[in-house]
């Protein structure tokens, strides 16, 4: 009977150091990686913030960035909750991003800017707000910047699309729009309300019948839409602040005679798939958009600032019409939202020591 004694490489004792230094350098590495919070302030699953999440795993994985994402639910007061739980945690994050929904960014800066370097999108701080958190605080150099989208042109373009398809079947007599906002606090829905009115009030024979506020919710426009439309039956435009509650006004329309595209033009704002698809079918006359990206685009700014990069304290970024004239050009690279075939490193800074930022949608339909 034999014995039997497993052969056992022998390996020498350099080799093994060498090894355990290079996993010592890949956890280095991986623990330098700069930590990013954002505060996600809408509901989980929920059309437009969904994209501005999946637009930042994107630019996160392109730039080595670990990304925590957390939702607030539409909730103020669980936006202040994670923000409090996210600078008693021992891995605090380097940088958090923040929207001023529903006018909490003072208080989210309050906790956050001691412990975490902080940037804005989509909704900031007025500017005598941040003026005067920049002066009295001793934490102001942590506001790094902010990133938002240009609202009340984008109000403007929506009008402009709806107003010019109505007068185009007849020139001469008067327009009425039903306009429906987000919520009566959120910079965002006022300055987009803001722009129709400044593009309506400038422009004869327009009316608004009546605004209204439905919380951003496609149900909750497509129950006021249904009682409005008996208010005002000769209603030639519904004016969105986003493409769910146009989508609920079509949803309303569909319920009566009056066809969305031929009776009644309808516009809306988020570029989403349904608001694209709406736009192909000419069920919607617009979608504008390009502000989703803004979260994907504040990576690339820490990740400039990271590297000592200077890093502009306000960047307002135009948005896009996506219309009959350039829906095809959109969906033949972006229908799918594949946002991973963008090379983000090519908008820093640090890759490009001459790149002037430029974050608008137009950039990634080059």
């Amino acid at each position: 009977m034999f014995n039997y004694t497993p052969y056992i490489p022998k390996v020498s004792f350099k080799l093994i150091i060498l090894v355990v230094i290079y996993f010592c350098f890949l956890t280095n590495v991986q623990a330098k990686n700069t930590k990013v919070l954002f505060i996600n302030p809408g509901k989980t699953g929920g059309t437009f913030w969904t994209m501005v999440s999946n637009f930042m795993e994107a630019a996160a994985y392109d730039l080595n960035i670990q990304l925590n994402i957390k939702y607030a639910e539409r909730d103020m007061f669980k936006m202040l909750k994670i923000a409090e739980n996210a600078i008693k945690s021992n891995h605090k994050p380097d940088y958090t991003v923040i929207v001023n929904e529903k006018n909490t960014g003072g208080r989210l800066l309050k906790i956050l800017a001691p412990h975490t370097n902080v940037i804005f999108i989509n909704n900031a701080l007025g500017d005598r707000e941040e003026s005067q958190f920049r002066a009295s605080s001793k934490f102001g150099y942590k506001l790094i910047s902010s990133l938002t989208p240009d609202h009340f042109q984008a109000g403007k373009d929506i009008a402009n699309h709806i107003i010019t398809a109505a007068r185009n079947q007849n020139k001469t007599g008067k327009i009425g729009i039903i306009a429906i906002g987000g919520n009566k606090r959120t910079p965002a829905s006022i300055l987009r309300v803001n722009g129709l009115k400044s593009y309506s009030s400038s422009s004869p024979n327009i009316k608004i019948y009546q605004t209204i506020y439905s919380q951003w919710r496609r149900d909750n426009a497509e129950a006021q839409i249904t009682g409005l439309l008996r208010r005002w039956p000769n209603v030639r435009g519904i004016w969105a602040a986003n493409d769910d509650m146009a989508l609920g006004a079509i949803d309303a329309l569909d319920k009566t005679q009056l066809k969305p595209g031929v009776d009644v033009f309808v516009g809306g704002l988020n570029c989403s798939k349904e608001g694209l698809k709406n736009v192909l079918s000419r069920k919607m006359i617009t979608t504008v958009g390009g502000h989703f990206m803004l979260g994907g685009w504040s990576l690339v700014l820490i990740k400039d600032h990271s590297k000592g990069l200077f890093v502009p304290p306000k960047l307002m970024i135009p948005m896009m019409a996506i219309n009959q004239k350039n829906i095809e050009t959109w969906n033949s690279k972006f229908e799918k939202q594949n946002w991973g075939q963008i090379d983000f490193s090519t908008f820093t800074r640090h890759t490009n020591k001459n790149k002037v930022y430029d974050f608008s949608l137009s950039s990634i339909l080059k």
